[in-house]
């Protein structure tokens, strides 16, 4: 049952109201595509714009890692029924999601689901897409939805139908479309002013004492993890400090500095200015 009196849930320095919450917010976001799959194929057909797939599991903060070491938290990595892996985020701040950043994603999650080691087979790779909700128009030019993929060049022909970067911004609303009315559903905050059932029982639940409980403890594992992220980042910082003052104190070899920071001798010299 839906929660009639304001509910605060604190984490931190953040405060949500709970009676203000919709899946634009990130904690509600992801708790609400983890609890049920079908709410995961419910926002992801209208941007799609196809129905003919299930979703059938949902793995939240999914982490893939490259090969130098930087990783990649996926907020809501959806697995179809034919193998397509489909990574969703949802993103308010523009600036933070530029489209190297979505093409970096989309490149981690081929490389991280599509082969298993020693496999050959690259005509057989799953289809990968990505999926984004901006608060904002990306490209502004007015559009709700944008999407990005493989070209031919000379035949403009589309090399991965289906596939790509799909970049939807969640502000604009037309209730005459399936899309626009799936933005309208994303900013409810009333589970009786939105249009799909499988998004009203969503937000229904994610105003119960269940949902503000998940919420609770999403967001203090996202604190944690990235205060965990700053600290790792900052003894990372201090120890190149380190190893360059070393190295220039001929302490010690730039091949030694490079080994214990996993990185190519050629990227330490940069480091050290040289």
């Amino acid at each position: 049952m839906t929660q009639t009196k304001s509910t605060i849930i604190r984490v931190g320095r953040e405060v949500i109201d709970v009676a203000k919450v919709n899946l634009t917010y990130d904690a509600a976001f992801t708790v609400a595509l983890e609890d049920d799959p079908k709410v995961a194929k419910a926002i992801l057909a209208p941007i799609l714009q196809r129905s003919d797939f299930e979703v059938v599991s949902v793995h939240t903060h999914e982490e893939s890692q490259s090969f130098r070491q930087r990783s990649v938290c996926f907020d809501c990595l959806a697995v179809f029924d034919d193998g397509t892996h489909c990574d969703i985020e949802m993103q308010k701040i523009k600036s933070r999601m530029p489209l190297e950043r979505m093409l970096f994603y989309r490149a981690m999650l081929r490389a991280g689901y599509s082969l298993e080691k020693g496999e050959a087979a690259f005509k057989r790779m799953t289809p990968a897409i990505v999926v984004v909700f901006l608060d904002g128009d990306f490209l502004d030019q007015g559009k709700p939805l944008y999407r990005f993929s493989y070209h031919d060049a000379n035949t403009h022909e589309d090399m991965e139908p289906g596939q790509g970067i799909y970049v939807a911004n969640y502000r604009i609303r037309d209730t005459s479309t399936q899309l626009g009315r799936l933005m309208e559903d994303i900013n409810a905050s009333e589970p009786e002013k939105v249009y799909d059932s499988i998004l009203c029982d969503a937000l229904e639940m994610l105003k119960s004492d269940k949902g503000v409980k998940r919420m609770t403890e999403y967001m203090e594992k996202v604190s944690e993890e990235s205060a965990k992220a700053w600290l790792e980042q900052g003894m990372q910082q201090g120890k190149r400090e380190l190893l360059v003052a070393l190295y220039k104190d001929n302490v010690i070899t730039a091949e030694e500095s490079a080994r214990r920071l996993d990185i190519p001798v050629e990227e330490f010299l940069k480091l050290a200015g040289e």
